[in-house]
């Protein structure tokens, strides 16, 4: 992360060294982005840079951090009343995040070359990005404690399978050009993924989500033994669906 002497920078001066950083890592992957063009698109100088960051890495870092900060603030600065679920919030906020992304080109473009990179390293970066996502780990937490969720769940997993849900379907929306339906696409899949771990059977929300077909739980004295169709049902309902995106695939069982 910047040192303290980035910190006390004006403003113009780390705007300006921000606007650079952005620039570069939206046109080549973390590999391929050059210090040099960062520090000569800033005006600033190779030694100025290492007193501002510790390596490219750091500054990459740096960029990824504010541009989640930003996208944070569109979710939480949404005008969503503050009793909403996780689930809730995170479904009400996907329309104004496609929204961001049409209005930030290159910060989705940078997500896109960061896809392409090595998993190791992405791994690494996303570490070092944990304050960005504090608000949402504490929201998810709460829910759990007020048993809307599962209490065993890690959030870690949830928020890595909701981003890279979410770069998936902004992917497919560049390739398409249709936002409509890579939109409607990631609400499917975050109604898996939050009925998939919800303590209650309608995941605390009141609709129960469009993708996930609600039903009325079955007094034990209609119960039989199945039929050869039934058994067959079973036995594809036990199998382990794949939902594949760009990013890898989900295993939902």
């Amino acid at each position: 992360m910047p040192s303290a002497t980035f910190l006390r920078l004006p403003d113009t001066k780390s705007a300006r060294i921000f606007e650079a950083a952005v620039e570069e890592f939206a046109a080549y992957r973390f590999r391929e982005a050059s210090i040099n063009r960062v520090i000569k698109a800033a005006g600033i100088s190779r030694g100025s840079f290492y007193q501002y960051f510790k390596d490219k890495e750091d500054l990459y870092t740096y960029v990824l951090q504010e541009i989640s900060k930003e996208k944070l603030g569109v979710i939480s600065g949404g005008g969503h009343p503050q009793d909403m679920s996780f689930y809730e919030l995170i479904r009400a906020a996907m329309p104004q995040i496609f929204t961001w992304v049409e209005q930030n080109d290159r910060y989705s473009r940078i997500g896109l070359l960061m896809l392409e990179d090595d998993p190791a390293f992405l791994r690494r970066v996303m570490l070092n990005m944990t304050d960005s996502l504090f608000s949402l780990r504490e929201m998810f937490r709460r829910d759990q404690g007020m048993g809307i969720l599962r209490p065993g769940v890690q959030v870690k997993t949830v928020i890595q399978l909701l981003v890279s849900a979410a770069s998936s379907m902004i992917r497919a929306y560049y390739e398409s050009g249709s936002k409509e339906e890579s939109l409607q696409q990631l609400m499917c899949i975050i109604d898996i993924i939050c009925h998939g771990i919800s303590a209650k059977p309608d995941g605390g929300v009141k609709d129960g989500g469009k993708c996930v077909e609600k039903r009325e739980p079955e007094s034990p004295l209609r119960r039989r033994r199945p039929g050869r169709a039934g058994l067959m049902r079973r036995y594809l309902y036990g199998k382990a669906w794949r939902v594949y995106s760009g990013a890898g695939a989900f295993r939902l069982r």
